[in-house]
């Protein structure tokens, strides 16, 4: 609100300042996400569209390594296989999700979802959580999920976290009655976590979406999209109704 009622040049230099601060303070290398934009004192992606033209083209010409592009239209499905895919669920995930495709229960190494044709979804992995889930994960259970990713990385696959949340109670869950107040870290420890994750490993995106009816439609989209998911920022794409 403060930088919508300064001039357009004093609310670029601003948000370059920002940008530039993130680089040089806190020594990351690729360009900020969508969730890392969010959770620090930064407007989103969208808004740094609106000043500067293109916020990956910013952020080249500021040194930052550029992962994803800018997405023009909405993420379309494309079946393979004439309805012949499946979609493998873990045998220990305790709530399955109930998709538009055939399910099967198998022990997977990672993740809670994949899809059966691995080159059709970039051999892509969906690991859902609740928000009491995420704030457990990335707190007391943050050393054994490394450990998944790293899993993951070695397997040459690609992992997603589906939060079934809306973003902004990520930043206000000591005030919700759906997270247990036996949960003493703060916010800002869990997306402090959460931004390191996203700087260490290419091949993980968080995704925070609004209900399990929103988890089982974007899980089947990032199955079914052609890989597009790996040159998109997805949250960013959720955000703005591209996904």
């Amino acid at each position: 609100m403060w930088l919508k009622k300064q001039s357009a040049e004093i609310a670029r230099e601003y948000c370059r300042k920002i940008l530039i601060d993130r680089k040089d303070r806190k020594k990351i290398v690729h360009a900020p996400s969508q969730v890392e934009l969010r959770s620090i004192m930064s407007p989103p992606i969208t808004y740094y569209n609106e000043l500067f033209g293109d916020y990956y083209e910013l952020c080249k010409s500021l040194g930052f390594v550029v992962n994803y592009r800018n997405l023009k239209g909405k993420i379309d499905s494309v079946r393979t296989k004439a309805g012949g895919e499946t979609i493998y669920v873990d045998t220990r995930e305790q709530l399955p999700l109930k998709f538009n495709f055939p399910i099967e229960v198998k022990t997977l190494k990672f993740g809670d979802y994949s899809f059966s044709d691995r080159e059709a979804s970039g051999n892509c992995y969906v690991e859902r959580k609740s928000l009491p889930d995420f704030i457990g994960t990335l707190s007391g259970g943050f050393d054994r999920f490394c450990r998944e990713i790293e899993r993951a990385w070695e397997n040459d696959a690609n992992l997603i976290i589906v939060v079934e949340s809306d973003f902004n109670n990520v930043s206000s869950f000591p005030l919700l009655k759906t997270v247990s107040k036996k949960i003493k870290v703060t916010p800002e420890y869990i997306m402090h976590n959460v931004r390191d994750t996203i700087q260490k490993y290419l091949h993980v995106q968080f995704l925070f979406v609004k209900d399990r009816g929103e988890s089982v439609r974007v899980i089947e989209k990032i199955f079914t999209c052609k890989c597009l998911y790996k040159e998109i920022d997805l949250q960013l794409a959720y955000d703005t109704n591209k996904l």
